[in-house]
């Protein structure tokens, strides 16, 4: 893919398909993050500009940059799960619970806009018998 400023160097989603994040490297030398969504959310109808960042010196600068985007997310109305699967760290949560992980497992929560329940969830995760 191509934008008229630059060529992507970089794209990646985080396990929600109708998401992703392009890493562009400018004509001017510089990088910049697009955020996209796929048109009525169907990848292969194709993909709208959602979200742009600021332009950085660094590819990598753009991308923490994208990742950062991603957790602006709105999460209103979604369940635990919904937001984890969204954040694509539902596999990494999992495993945290199942290890007993609460320092993980408060991490990932807080990522998802739950940082203030996160102490009783991990309770809840860590007290059942699963």
């Amino acid at each position: 893919m191509s934008y008229d400023h630059g060529t992507v160097v970089h794209h990646f989603r985080l396990s929600n398909p109708i998401r992703r994040i392009d890493v562009v490297a400018r004509n001017d030398g510089t990088f910049q993050s697009f955020e996209q969504l796929a048109i009525e959310n169907d990848p292969t109808k194709g993909w709208t500009p959602y979200r742009v960042s600021g332009v950085y010196l660094d590819a990598g600068e753009a991308e923490l940059s994208a990742r950062e985007m991603w957790t602006l997310f709105d999460f209103g109305g979604m369940t635990v799960n919904e937001r984890l699967f969204c954040m694509g760290t539902i596999e990494e949560f999992d495993s945290a619970g199942k290890n007993r992980d609460r320092i993980k497992l408060a991490t990932l929560l807080a990522q998802v806009g739950l940082a203030d329940q996160a102490n009783q969830i991990v309770e809840k995760i860590v007290s059942s018998d699963n």
